[in-house]
């Protein structure tokens, strides 16, 4: 059975922090230094490809009374990667919407074998919403309007524009990632997000508990 319904998703939302980059034991001391103000656990791509699925597993046992997400990216063999995550601990876990339709059905299925949850991440997709509409018949529990480190770095802005317009012709739970921080939080929240991504703005923060709280107040 999954934890929340989706009209829990209507009435809060949620802060995920996204551990990335760096050594596992530092980031799960950061993660357990800001955890009264974070609702989820993300362990993302970079984590799991330096350390294996176990690092899932550690999170889990980290942190038993927060969701945990593993940030798979899965592109093939959806079943296989879900089994893997959700064995390892994971609440959640990430499918691209680049993958094929078929790859997607299979992420979902999964996740309902586990009785777990599937995001649909929509990073590097020209038309987000276009594809969201041809995979909402599947039923996946979120998709993840994502601004890529790379695109950022390449000048590609936060729309808020989109988030809304999203929200408005999407009927599942939208989170949002990429460059989340202090300045844009709030305008993400009110913009439809209901779980929001913070990466670098929590961990590279010389206070990340003071950073952290102020991130949650502003989305509550």
């Amino acid at each position: 059975m999954l934890r929340e319904t989706e009209a829990c998703h209507t009435m809060k939302t949620y802060l995920q922090l996204a551990l990335d980059v760096g050594e596992s034991a530092d980031l799960f001391a950061l993660a357990d230094r800001v955890k009264a103000w974070v609702d989820w656990i993300e362990l993302g791509t970079p984590l799991i490809k330096r350390y294996g699925i176990g690092v899932v597993a550690q999170a889990r046992n980290a942190f038993p009374k927060h969701r945990i997400l593993a940030d798979m990216k899965t592109t093939d063999a959806a079943r296989l990667e879900a089994d893997m995550a959700f064995e390892a601990g994971a609440d959640i876990f990430t499918v691209l919407a680049a993958a094929s339709d078929a790859t997607v059905r299979e992420a979902v299925e999964g996740a309902r074998h586990h009785g777990k949850q599937v995001v649909v991440d929509l990073i590097g997709q020209p038309d987000p919403i276009a594809r969201a509409q041809q995979l909402i018949g599947l039923k996946p529990d979120y998709f993840n309007l994502h601004r890529s480190t790379d695109a950022r770095r390449d000048g590609a802005e936060l729309r808020l524009d989109l988030i809304r317009e999203f929200k408005s012709r999407i009927p599942a739970p939208l989170s949002v990632a990429g460059g989340i921080d202090h300045q844009n939080i709030r305008a993400v929240h009110e913009a439809g997000a209901v779980v929001v991504v913070v990466g670098s703005a929590i961990t590279s923060a010389k206070n990340p508990e003071r950073v952290a709280r102020a991130m949650k107040e502003a989305i509550q």
